[in-house]
């Protein structure tokens, strides 16, 4: 749906070098961005690490004071976005979640206000006016109150309609059209299968000058997140007509909505973002720097036509467990349910629907190419809690699931046609995900489970809370080496909790670690299979009756073997102790 945007047209005044990278004006802004995001440098406190990431963003945005360089609001505002926009790109580049990034991200931008207040150079009074407009809401405040002190005038807050702020500290003439603009037409539209929806919106500045526009594709199969967005300096109508000739390729239209609408719609997206990130498999080439670095002007844009907090999570909220349990029976009532008739089949759907609402939090009836790859790819292997077999069930499974929602939904035969070849193709990969290295671990607490009772939810949570008390999760285990019988080592957290063999050796891992002796460790190994197998019952009992008391694993574990150990020749003496326990 995007169009081709020219780097002029992005309304990024920056200066590009040989390869493409982008800087503002010849400083460093994503070299120090890249630093402030690194953990932890080497001697260095937190405090000061900040400080110096606060000097880093001062210095990136000096260059608002030099009017050659920044002659207008707009530029003004686009120079900032890209720089706090290399902060977010940056973090999440190196694996750090957006919400993080954005919290380091406020924490400088307050340390760089203290930090010109206290010293006060040319710049800082547009830069304080610029953060008090495009910086996060938490700390845009701090920078106003800033501005206006600077200025002499507490009242004289950033956008003041008598303009006295500037003349007062004798800032660029532009600060006072910092994010005063008039909305224009906005205007939506659709791809076939409603996975992407793309956002275009009008502005100019006072009496009409400075037209620009936002545009944003916000992506419905994963919890409504902008996954493109572009400040350009020209008309609306040109963007406009890119979106027309997408449109009509796609057998969509373009519809005019009010700036309100608009507004609510790039305002909860770009909020998704944050909380989300990107969806997994996204690109983070330039389409995804570009987003980033205009998410500081969008914000702003959005503020002004609809004001007020954004709204998240509503694919969750609108299908809690009963309404995907409603909309699962109705799928296997119908025609293309016919042939899911074993428990594990019936199960699938149900798996489905969670992965949609919980895991990508779009609507469970969305169905796409998009929605299918991200679930069997990327969420079902990794969220399904179900024996390794039941993958076998699933291709069927899905094939029907996807008619039926193709038919609920009046997909055009054109539209199924596509879906069919994705859905090939991400069954094609869906085995390598299925058994690959992102499979759930507690897929392997019940591979021996049958078919009935895997398909059963309380069975399934109540094996899941005794196995894995018992043998802890891969990442909760002791670290170390396990030394097999042909020699070869492996990593606890590798080991496989299914196989009798490796549950010995965790557990002999952990009696070790604990500094028990040595003869102690038959002991332990039995009570860890008892308990794995829940026989006898007596012996979970006691072990969750010590661990609701207070008790510890590690002592619920050692009075477990103690126990075996005074009464284990004696099944009726043993089973009494476990009682009395």
């Amino acid at each position: 749906m995007l169009g081709r945007v020219s780097p002029k047209s992005r309304g990024r005044k920056v200066k590009t070098d040989r390869r493409g990278q982008r800087r503002v004006r010849g400083n460093t802004a994503r070299a120090s961005a890249d630093a402030a995001t690194r953990p932890g440098a080497a001697g260095q406190s937190p405090s000061l690490a900040r400080s110096e990431f606060a000097d880093a963003l001062a210095d990136q945005l000096k260059v608002l004071g030099d009017p050659e360089s920044v002659p207008s609001a707009f530029q003004a505002e686009v120079a900032t976005s890209v720089v706090l926009g290399n902060v977010t790109e940056a973090g999440t580049k190196q694996g750090i979640k957006p919400e993080t990034t954005r919290e380091l991200l406020v924490e400088a931008i307050r340390h760089m206000v203290e930090g010109l207040e206290r010293r006060t150079p040319p710049y800082a009074q547009p830069v304080l006016r610029a953060l008090a407009v495009l910086a996060p809401p938490e700390v845009a405040e701090y920078a106003a109150e800033a501005a206006a002190e600077l200025a002499g005038d507490r009242g004289a807050l950033p956008g003041a309609d008598d303009g006295t702020a500037s003349a007062a500290a004798g800032a660029p003439p532009w600060v006072d059209d910092l994010a005063r603009v008039t909305p224009g037409a906005c205007h939506v539209t659709e791809d076939e299968f409603g996975e992407t929806l793309a956002v275009l919106c009008e502005f100019s500045y006072r009496g009409g000058t400075g037209p620009h526009c936002v545009f944003g594709v916000i992506d419905r199969a994963w919890h409504g997140a902008v996954t493109t967005l572009v400040v350009a300096d020209e008309p609306g109508d040109k963007q406009l007509g890119r979106m027309e000739k997408d449109a009509r390729r796609r057998g969509s239209k373009v519809r005019e909505v009010s700036p309100a609408d608009a507004g609510r719609l790039l305002r909860d997206a770009i909020a998704s973002f944050w909380k989300y990130g990107a969806a997994p498999g996204t690109d983070r080439g330039e389409r995804y720097g570009l987003l980033c670095s205009s998410l500081a002007i969008a914000s702003a844009r959005t503020a002004v036509l609809a004001p007020g907090a954004a709204v998240t999570d509503t694919a969750a909220e609108r299908w809690p467990a009963e309404a995907r349990r409603a909309l699962v029976e109705e799928f296997l009532a119908s025609p293309q349910a016919a042939e899911l008739r074993d428990p594990i089949a019936r199960k699938v759907p149900h798996m489905l629907a969670m992965c949609c609402a919980g895991h990508l939090g779009c609507e469970p009836v969305l169905i796409g190419p998009s929605m299918l790859e991200r679930v069997l790819v990327d969420a079902l292997p990794g969220a399904a809690i179900a024996p390794d077999r039941f993958g076998k069930a699933v291709p069927q499974a899905v094939r029907a699931w996807t008619d039926w929602l193709a038919e609920r939904n009046k997909l055009t035969d054109r539209s199924r046609r596509r879906l069919g070849f994705s859905l090939r193709a991400a069954l094609v990969r869906f085995p390598g995900a299925w058994y690959g290295p992102a499979a759930h671990p507690l897929r392997r607490y019940l591979e021996d489970l049958s078919d009935e009772d895997a398909s059963t939810g309380s069975v399934v949570n109540a094996v899941i809370e005794r196995r894995v008390f018992a043998v802890p999760l891969p990442i909760e285990r002791v670290g170390g080496l396990a030394e097999q019988s042909d020699g070869s080592r492996r990593e606890a957290s590798e080991l496989d909790a299914a196989v009798p063999s490796d549950r010995t050796l965790i557990t002999v891992m952990e009696a070790s670690a604990r500094g028990a002796p040595q003869q102690r460790f038959p002991s332990f190994v039995t009570v860890v299979q008892q308990l794995w197998d829940g026989d006898p019952p007596e012996a979970w009992q006691a072990a969750r009756r010590l661990r609701d008391a207070g008790r510890s694993r590690d002592r619920v574990l050692d009075r477990l073997a103690r126990t075996w150990d005074a009464h284990g020749g004696d099944d009726q003496r043993y089973v009494a102790a476990l009682k009395e326990l």
